[in-house]
C-alpha cells in the first residue's frame, strides 16, 4: 500500500467582482468538529461571509465544485445573510435547505459562488485537507489551513498552520515482533523530530529525537517534525507489539487521537494506521484510514466497536485485499470491526454462525456479509478477539453487486415491500423468490428474537431483481434475547416457514416447500450446521482464554452496569456457552420435520430422489439452485410436485445430459417423481480451441482514449487473432490475478459479440459492468496489474503480461501486433493495428516552443518556453514512470544513463539523454 504524505499549496482566490460576499472557510473531513443539528451527522460545510453593512439577498445564486456547471446548487428563495454575518451550507449531496446537492472532495477542489445570472462572485481553490481541519480566510484575504474551525463565527488567524511535507522515514514498521526492535528515525527538509512512546500527541515539550530507539514492549511510537508552532507534519504513527504470539490474523489500530468516554472505554475517532496481518506473519494490509465507533448494543460493550473506511486523502481509497474466502471481492471501502454485541458475553460468534451457514461454499448464492474472526490491539493495547464484517451500508451493496452511488437505495430493517403478483416472470423481478423464502424460514430456524436482515432497492436495473435483501445482526438468536440465554426446547416449529402471502397460491407453496427441503438437505442439515460450530469453536478456542482474561477487566474498569451479563470469565465457561448454543442448534430438526411440514402445508408424502454428477470434478448439480457438494446425495423431497435441477458445468468441461429416470438434454429439468427416483448429470471435457491468440494491448486508466457502446471511458484488454479464420471467445477466461486465471469466463451468448475476425480485433471492457454486454468482464485494471488469458479446457494458459505504473490515457501493447516485445504507447490504439503508432522507447517529440537544456545532460536539465501552469512527469524506456513535479529545474544526478521521455502537461513529448 502506498503511504501519502501532505503538501502544503500555496493558492490564491479569484475576486470576479466586488468583495462582498466571500467563502470564508471550508470544511470537507468533518469528523468531530460540527454536528449538523437537523441530522445529529457530522456534514462537510461551506461557510459565506458578508463583508458589507447591509443584509444580502442570496435568493437563487449558485454554489458548485465543478466549474463547468456554475449552477450546480440554487440557494433557496429567502436566504439572506445578515450585515458582517455568516451563512453555514452544509455540503452533504442530500440537496434539502441550505444543504447543498454535492459533497466536498477531501483531496481538494474548487468551490465558485455564482450570481443569479450566473457570473462569477468568488471562488477558492482548497487543497488535499486532513480530519477536522478547515481552510480559511485570514484577516490579510489569504488563505491558510486551520486547526480550529469556527463555523458561523470569525475565523481566527492564530489557529493557522502550515503542514510541512517532512517524509518522515521509521525504519521498522508497525507489526508483531518476537524480539526487542531499534528504531531509526529520518525525515527531509527544515523542522525537528519529536517523538512519543505513550501514545499521546508529540509535541514541542515531547522528547526531541537524537538517535535509535529501543522498543522492548508493547509500544505506541508517534512522531511528528516541528519548525515552530504553526509549522508542523502529519503524525506518523506505528505500533510495536513484542513477544505476542496468535493463531489468528492480527488488526493493529494506532490513531492520532484517542480519549476515554463517561465509562472510561477508549474511543478513537478519525485517521487510523491500520494493519490486518495473515496468520502467517503476511501483512496483507498496511495503511492510513479513517476510523469512527458504530452500532447501538456493540457501541456500549467494552470492547471496541467500529469501522475503518478507506480515504484517498492517505492515498489508498480502498483496501485491495481478498479478506473473505468466500467473497469474490477483492476490493473494500471499509471494514466493520464487530465486538459481538449481545453475544459478546456469550460465545462471540452467533452472528458470525449464520454468515457462514448461509455462505459457506456459497452453495445457494445468499446474500450475507463476510467474516473473518482476528486478534485486536488498540494503540498496542490487546482486546482480544474481534470480528471483522462487512457492515450493512452502501459499502456493501457496492461491494456485492458493483453498483455505484445513486444506483441504490437502502431500504432499512424490514420486509421487502412490494405488491403480490401471481406472474412468476414479474415476481422475478421484483425480488428473488428463494431470498425471500429463506428470510422467512430463518427466523423460524434462528428463532431470531429481532429483524437479522434488511433491503437494498436497484435503481440501475443491472442487477435480476428490482429488490435484494441483506443479512446482518443476527446475534440475538438461539435462545440468546439481550444478553440472557434461555435454551431452546422442542424441534423447530414449521408453521411459519413459508411468507403467508405464498401460502394461499399453490404454485409459489410447493415452488418454497421444494426449496426449503433442498435447504435443510444441504444447507441446515444437523451435521453440516455443527461441523461449521465446531470449526468456528476450535478456530477461536487458543484465543479464548487471553480474550476472556482482558474483556472481563475491561467491564470492570468501565463499571459494568446491572443491566448488562458480565463476559465469560474464562475458557471453562466460553465452552460451555458454545455447548448450549451447540444444543440448540442440534435441536433445531427431529425426525419427524418433513412429516411435520407436509401436514402442515397438505402435502403428499416426501420420497427420497438421488442425484450423480458423472464427476464431481467436472460438473455439479443444483437444486431449487442450492448446490451439491458431493458426487452422489440422496434428499428428501414431496411427491408429485417439480423439483428444479440445473446442471453446471465446471471450467473446461461441459454438460452432456441427464439421465436415470428422467432423460433431457436441458440443463435445467423441473421433472415430478412420485416414487423414490434418481437421475444423472453426464459432463464431459470441452473440444480444444485455438491458444495462439494475443493480448495485444491493455489500457487500466482510460480517461479520455475511448468509450464503450454506454459512452463511458472504462479499462480495456485488446485481443488479436493471427489466425486465418474467426475465433470466438466464448469460453475463453480472463483474469488480472495469476492466482486466479479462471476469474471470468467469456459467456456463450451472442457470438457477434464474442468473435473475433480473421488477422482482428476484439476489445473487452474490464469494467465490471457485465450487464452491458458478452464483451464485458467481471473486474477491472489498475495502472500496475496483470492479464492473462487462458483457453477454454480451463488449463491452457495462452498468455500473461504484466505493467507497472501505466500512466492515465496510456497503453501497454506489443509493439508490433504478436510481437514478444512490449512498450508503453502514448497514443493507445484500441481496436487497431499497433504497428504504426509511437511508444515512448522510439518517440521523437513534438514540434513545440517547449525545450529542455541542457540536452544530453549530465545532471540537470532546465525546461524553457512555458508560461502556463507547469506539470511533468518522467520516464524511462521501459515506460515505467520515474517521478514527477511542477518545477522547471529538473534534477537528475542520481538516475542511471541512458534515454528517457518527459511528458509536459500532457501533450508535449520530448526525449532526454542522460550521458
Amino acid at each position: 500500500m502506498k503511504q501519502y504524505y501532505f503538501l502544503v499549496l500555496l493558492l490564491t482566490t479569484t475576486l470576479v467582482t466586488a468583495q462582498e460576499i466571500v467563502i470564508n472557510e471550508i470544511q470537507a473531513k468533518n469528523l468531530s468538529t460540527y454536528k449538523n443539528p437537523k441530522t445529529g451527522e457530522y456534514s462537510d460545510w461551506i461557510e459565506l461571509k458578508n463583508t458589507t453593512s447591509s443584509s444580502i439577498d442570496l435568493s437563487g445564486y449558485f454554489l458548485t465544485d465543478d466549474k463547468e456547471n456554475l449552477k450546480k446548487w440554487t440557494i433557496p428563495s429567502g436566504t439572506k445573510i445578515l450585515a458582517n454575518g455568516f451563512l453555514l451550507i452544509i455540503a452533504d449531496n442530500t440537496n434539502s435547505g441550505l444543504s447543498t446537492n454535492f459533497k466536498l472532495s477531501t483531496t481538494g477542489e474548487e468551490i465558485i459562488l455564482s450570481k443569479k445570472d450566473g457570473s462569477e462572485i468568488h471562488k477558492i481553490e482548497y487543497p488535499l485537507i486532513q480530519n477536522d481541519v478547515s481552510y480559511g480566510r485570514l484577516v490579510d484575504g489569504s488563505y491558510s489551513f486551520m486547526n480550529k474551525p469556527t463555523p458561523s463565527s470569525e475565523n481566527t488567524d492564530s489557529s493557522a498552520f502550515t503542514l510541512l511535507d517532512s517524509d518522515i522515514k521509521i525504519n521498522i514498521p508497525t507489526g508483531l515482533y518476537s524480539a526487542n526492535q531499534t528504531i531509526e528515525i529520518t525525515k527531509k527538509g527544515e523542522g525537528k523530530l519529536y517523538y512519543t512512546l505513550n501514545g499521546t500527541k508529540p509535541s514541542l515539550s515531547s522528547i526531541l529525537y537524537s538517535g535509535p530507539i529501543t522498543i522492548d514492549k508493547n509500544t505506541v511510537l508517534k512522531t511528528i517534525v516541528i519548525k515552530s508552532l504553526t509549522e508542523y507534519s502529519s503524525i506518523e504513527n506505528r505500533s510495536y507489539i513484542i513477544g505476542a504470539t496468535h493463531n489468528l490474523p492480527v488488526v493493529l489500530l494506532t490513531s492520532d487521537n484517542s480519549y476515554l468516554n463517561s465509562n472510561k472505554k477508549e474511543v478513537i475517532d478519525g485517521r487510523v494506521q491500520f494493519n490486518f496481518i495473515e496468520k502467517d506473519g503476511t501483512v496483507a494490509i498496511n495503511q492510513y484510514a479513517n476510523f469512527r465507533e458504530s452500532g447501538r448494543t456493540s457501541r456500549n460493550q467494552p470492547q471496541l466497536n467500529g469501522k475503518v473506511e478507506a480515504d484517498g486523502v492517505y492515498g489508498d481509497d480502498d483496501f485491495d485485499y481478498k479478506m473473505y474466502p468466500n467473497k469474490k471481492t477483492d476490493e473494500f471501502e471499509s471494514f466493520l470491526l464487530r465486538n459481538a454485541s449481545q453475544d459478546w458475553s456469550e460465545t462471540h460468534m452467533r452472528d458470525a454462525f449464520i454468515a457462514r451457514l448461509l455462505g459457506q461454499n456459497n452453495l445457494a448464492d445468499f446474500p450475507f456479509e463476510g467474516y473473518r474472526p482476528a486478534v485486536l490491539y488498540v494503540n498496542a493495547k490487546y482486546q482480544g478477539i474481534i470480528n471483522v464484517r462487512e457492515d450493512d451500508d452502501n459499502d456493501y451493496v457496492k461491494h456485492n453487486y458493483d453498483l455505484k452511488k445513486g444506483e441504490f437505495k437502502k431500504n432499512g430493517r424490514d420486509w421487502i415491500p412490494y405488491t403480490f403478483t401471481t406472474d412468476r416472470e414479474k415476481f422475478d423481478k421484483i425480488l428473488n423468490f428463494n431470498d425471500h423464502v429463506n428470510a422467512q424460514f430463518l427466523i423460524s430456524y434462528a428463532e431470531l428474537n429481532e429483524y437479522g436482515f434488511g433491503s437494498w432497492k436497484d435503481l440501475s436495473g443491472k442487477t435480476a431483481h428490482e429488490n435484494h435483501y441483506f443479512m446482518h445482526d443476527y446475534d440475538a438468536t438461539f435462545g440468546l434475547l439481550g444478553e440472557d440465554h434461555v435454551p431452546l426446547t422442542g424441534s423447530m416449529p414449521v408453521s411459519s416457514i413459508i411468507p403467508s402471502e405464498m401460502k394461499a397460491h399453490e404454485a409459489y407453496k410447493t415452488e418454497a416447500i421444494q426449496f426449503i427441503s433442498a435447504t435443510i438437505n444441504h444447507i441446515y442439515n444437523k451435521d453440516r450446521a455443527i461441523t461449521i460450530l465446531n470449526k468456528m469453536e476450535e478456530e477461536l478456542e487458543s484465543e479464548i482464554p487471553a480474550h476472556a482474561i482482558i474483556n472481563s477487566k475491561l467491564a470492570v474498569d468501565q463499571g459494568y452496569n446491572k443491566y448488562n451479563k458480565p463476559p465469560f470469565a474464562n475458557l471453562t465457561e466460553w465452552k460451555n456457552n458454545v455447548e448450549a448454543l451447540r444444543k440448540d442448534i442440534k435441536g433445531r430438526f427431529d425426525s419427524t420435520i418433513f412429516n411435520r411440514i407436509k401436514n402442515e402445508y397438505s402435502l403428499e408424502d416426501p420420497i427420497l430422489v438421488t442425484y450423480e454428477s458423472s464427476d464431481i470434478t467436472k460438473g455439479i448439480i443444483r437444486v431449487h439452485n442450492v448446490k451439491s457438494v458431493k458426487e452422489t446425495f440422496t434428499g428428501t423431497y414431496f411427491k408429485n410436485i417439480p423439483i428444479h435441477f440445473s446442471a453446471e458445468a465446471l471450467p473446461g468441461y461441459k454438460f452432456v445430459r441427464w439421465e436415470g429416470d428422467f432423460t433431457s438434454t436441458d440443463l435445467n429439468i423441473s421433472p415430478v417423481f412420485s416414487t423414490n427416483s434418481r437421475i444423472k448429470a453426464v459432463f464431459e471435457p470441452v473440444t480444444s480451441s485455438p491458444t495462439n491468440l494475443v493480448i495485444n494491448e491493455v489500457q487500466g486508466k482510460n480517461d479520455t482514449t475511448i468509450a464503450d457502446e454506454k459512452g463511458e471511458f472504462d479499462d480495456w484488454i485488446e485481443i488479436y487473432n493471427p489466425n486465418d479464420k474467426p475465433v470466438n471467445l466464448a469460453g475463453y477466461y480472463v483474469s488480472d490475478n495469476p492466482s486466479e486465471p479462471l476469474k471470468w469466463k467469456i459467456p456463450n451468448t451472442n457470438v457477434s459479440k464474442t468473435t473475433i475476425k480473421a488477422k482482428g480485433f476484439l476489445l473487452l471492457w474490464a469494467d465490471k459492468d457485465v450487464d452491458q454486454g458478452e464483451n464485458h468482464l467481471g473486474f477491472k485494471l489498475k495502472g500496475t496489474d496483470q492479464v492473462i488469458l487462458t483457453a477454454p479446457d480451463a488449463t491452457k494458459k495462452i498468455q500473461e503480461i504484466s505493467f507497472t505504473a501505466i500512466d492515465t490515457d496510456f497503453s501497454y501493447g506489443a509493439k508490433v501486433d504478436a510481437s514478444t516485445e512490449y512498450v508503453v504507447f502514448t497514443k493507445p490504439t484500441p481496436g487497431v493495428s499497433n504497428n504504426s503508432v509511437l511508444s515512448t522507447e522510439d518517440f521523437e517529440g513534438i514540434t513545440s516552443k517547449i525545450e529542455i537544456y541542457p540536452n544530453p545532460t549530465i545532471d540537470v536539465i532546465t525546461i524553457k518556453g512555458i508560461s502556463e501552469k507547469l506539470n511533468w512527469k518522467l520516464y524511462d524506456i521501459t515506460g515505467k514512470k520515474i517521478r514527477k513535479g511542477i518545477k522547471k529545474v529538473i534534477q537528475l544526478n542520481d538516475l542511471e544513463k541512458g534515454l528517457y521521455v518527459l511528458i509536459i502537461n500532457d501533450k508535449t513529448s520530448l526525449k532526454v539523454l542522460k550521458k
